[in-house]
């Protein structure tokens, strides 16, 4: 589901309450509109219940966001503030321990940050960075369209640290494979699913804006809804920086 759906089914669904009465009229609160949370808003209503949803963002879609629309405007949607929902961790109390972590953020006197283990005296401690959107749609919105799968090894820690052995990496697996719909492999190829709804490919690398006379028009017209005037390939990459 993405955004234009969710906000469609949530204006037919949605109504007038109250303030003093929202939270005694609803049978389930999804907070948040991304990729778990709209769905699961959007099934539970559908099934009948009444369903209050929270999101800290607004819907830039509906705005004219071009950077949400457009999936070759990855880099720019990544770094649009409008849509950002970071913020900075620290993963312990001990911030000796915290800042044995190579990705750890510090504030510099100027604008940039800093990330290592060598910060200069006077910078600001900041923490681990962990990027997240605020806005309706959640991560479905400022993304490339690529799928990833975590290493076994993320999943046999959850299961470990929960003492839940429904998150282990086999079973997991399974889920993977339930929802993907691979297209790059021969059909029954193991780990992989070939019946699911998400149809996964690879990019054929052959295909740029300088090897194919037809996609350089389309990215050229799509920089133009942002008002960009693209002259060559060379302009395109460095109007997406």
């Amino acid at each position: 589901m993405n955004a234009h759906t969710l906000q469609g089914w949530w204006n037919a669904q949605s109504q007038d309450v109250a303030p003093s009465t929202v939270l005694n009229d609803y049978d389930y609160i999804v907070v948040g509109t991304g990729a778990g949370g709209a769905p699961l808003a959007a099934r539970l209503g559908q099934s009948g219940p009444r369903v209050l949803v929270i999101e800290a963002g607004d819907d830039e879609v509906a705005k004219g966001d071009w950077n949400t629309t457009v999936p070759y405007f990855n880099a720019k949607a990544s770094g649009d503030e409008k849509l950002s929902g970071a913020f900075y961790v620290d993963h312990y109390h001990d911030h000796a321990r915290s800042a044995a972590d190579p990705k750890y953020n510090y504030q510099l006197t100027n604008p940039s940050v800093y990330i290592g283990l060598q910060p200069f005296p006077d910078a600001k401690s900041l923490g681990l960075l962990y990027p997240r959107t605020a806005t309706l749609g959640g991560c479905v919105n400022p993304n490339a369209l690529i799928m990833m799968y975590t290493l076994d090894e993320d999943w046999t820690q959850i299961a470990n640290f929960t003492a839940d052995s429904s998150w282990n990496a086999t079973g997991m697996r399974r889920y993977f494979q339930r929802l993907k719909n691979c297209q790059y492999l021969p059909t029954g190829t193991p780990g992989h699913g070939f019946n699911g709804w998400l149809s996964t490919n690879r990019v054929d690398p052959s295909v740029s804006p300088d090897s194919d006379h037809k996609v350089f028009p389309m990215m050229q017209a799509a920089a133009s809804l942002t008002g960009q005037n693209i002259n060559g390939s060379a302009e395109l990459t460095q109007s997406l920086l």
